[in-house]
């Protein structure tokens, strides 16, 4: 079973100073499905936190990034959901005034115990064409997950091929991926359409695993052969 988008990704953010929080919907679904969250701020105080009113376990996808020399702070998250009910996810960032936002994306056929794979994210202060450093995926038909902060105009590409477009906050920042066909064992980047200063996660996610069929039993090789015994 491939990996496959469920549902519409959604973005959020605010600039307001006097609101701390941003928060999307997860709608209802089936458990287990992989639950994709990044959270950025430019108030760069303290990490960005997460929650949400389900209690689901959130594991850190891209781990908490504190850009200076571009002013944002973020993180992103993971988890699986613990049951098929609507859930509300809050990022939280600390107090001050600035920019929060948040994207949510939400996909099935994912590998349900350890779904993470590999993750980067460019250096501090980079400029240009928002890309990634590379990754390697471990196994076949991963999805290639990645989030730009600050400078995206459109989709770009994954391995070189055209990626699909997940949550737009409107405010030049967004999710996209793509799920692989094949593809272990190479390198690749996450690259989006835009120019200027950036911040660029990427993170890959390993698919159900594929059941190994089991050999037929014995007997569905043909009879079995009878030996006579000799007697002296």
């Amino acid at each position: 079973m491939a990996i496959t988008r469920v549902g519409v990704s959604q973005a959020t953010s605010t600039n307001a100073s006097s609101v701390t929080t941003v928060t999307l919907t997860r709608t209802a679904g089936a458990i287990n499905n992989l639950i994709i969250v990044s959270g950025y701020s430019s108030l760069r105080g303290s990490a960005l936190t997460i929650s949400d009113t389900q209690t689901n376990t959130w594991n850190t996808a891209n781990a908490d990034f504190n850009d200076a020399t571009n002013g944002t702070r973020l993180q992103s998250w993971f988890a699986l959901a613990k049951n098929t009910s609507s859930t509300t996810i809050t990022v939280t960032r600390g107090a001050g005034t600035g920019f929060t936002g948040m994207t949510l994306d939400e996909f099935t056929g994912n590998d349900t115990s350890a779904p993470l794979d590999q993750n980067n994210h460019s250096t501090a202060g980079a400029s240009g064409t928002p890309t990634s450093p590379s990754i390697t995926p471990t196994a076949n038909d991963e999805l290639i997950w990645a989030l730009a902060v600050d400078t995206v105009t459109a989709v770009g590409n994954i391995d070189g091929s055209a990626a699909t477009k997940g949550g737009d906050d409107a405010a030049s920042d967004w999710s996209e991926f793509r799920v692989l066909t094949g593809r272990s064992g190479v390198s690749m980047t996450a690259a989006f359409t835009g120019s200027g200063a950036y911040d660029v996660f990427i993170a890959s996610f390993k698919p159900v695993a594929t059941a190994t069929k089991a050999p037929p039993p014995f007997a569905t090789f043909g009879r079995p052969r009878l030996y006579k015994r000799r007697e002296n």
